[in-house]
């Protein structure tokens, strides 16, 4: 979606064009993100999708990213996708941090890995797994649309192209093996499956306090706020502060929200 605050300009305006051109070519290619917090980030994009090359997706999101993330600190990205927040986290926490991305889709972790790759992030990691309450084994399905994978615990997609077998793991259980340092700030974007990831972390809640970005999203208005509020009601039974974003996509029909929790008294 197109915000106004990162597509006046002619230049933009051209070079958005143009990009537009070079995709009806049909295949995916590197380019340099234009404008917000990963301008010049190198990024693999594919043929449907301008937002994330021209940097305008889910600016609100980017926006409240770029102002809780500082130098040193740990971040996850938990349901990476193509790693753009990954690579934006790599750029923010920068060479003292460190990222960890999570992803399951097989797909999307290669893209993943790529991106990394293409930026020389040393200090970022993937995790090609699902973060779930316990660990184990689980069914995921994979979707069309590369963001709406999602565990068969949630729900079945109506664009489900396959159904596969993931590796499951906690946060907690991660970091009791010594295999992940405590974070410092934590995205969540699971298509459905975010109270499982809390409740797989609440160890690591109770003892390192981190920063929340999360998304919330469905088809329906009065199923997502019944989500959010169970959501954003456990976060302050813990004893977080909680803010909503702006709306990162007007008009869709999809209905998507974002909130940021953190610790109160920080």
């Amino acid at each position: 979606m197109t915000h106004p605050a990162t597509s006046n300009g002619m230049g933009f305006k051209l070079a958005k064009l143009m990009r537009r051109i070079r995709r009806n070519i049909g295949h995916p290619e590197t380019l340099n993100i234009l404008s917000g917090p990963g301008k010049g980030l190198k990024f693999k994009v594919l043929p449907n999708d301008t937002s994330f090359d021209l940097g305008i997706n889910e600016v609100p999101v980017q926006e409240a990213f770029a102002g809780i993330l500082k130098p040193g600190q740990v971040f996850f990205d938990i349901g990476a996708n193509f790693g753009f927040f990954t690579i934006i986290g790599g750029r923010l926490v920068g060479k003292t941090g460190q990222v960890i991305a999570f992803e399951p889709v097989p797909g999307n972790a290669r893209t993943v890995r790529y991106n990394i790759a293409a930026n020389h992030f040393d200090h970022v990691t993937l995790m090609e797994m699902a973060v779930a309450e316990k660990p184990g084994r689980g069914k995921l399905f994979v979707t069309a649309h590369s963001g709406g994978s999602t565990l068969a615990s949630v729900r079945r997609p109506q664009d489900t192209t396959e159904e596969i077998e993931v590796t499951l793991e906690s946060i907690d259980s991660l970091r009791q093996a010594g295999k992940i340092p405590a974070p410092d700030v934590v995205k969540i974007d699971v298509e459905g499956a975010e109270m499982g990831v809390l409740l797989g972390m609440t160890e690591t809640i109770s003892n390192s306090r981190p920063t929340f970005l999360i998304e919330v999203d469905d088809a329906e208005r009065t199923r997502l706020d019944e989500k959010k509020s169970a959501i954003m009601r456990w976060l302050r039974e813990r004893g977080y502060g909680i803010r909503e974003l702006p709306d990162a996509y007007p008009g869709s029909p999809w209905y998507v929200d974002h909130i940021v929790a953190e610790p109160e008294g920080n």
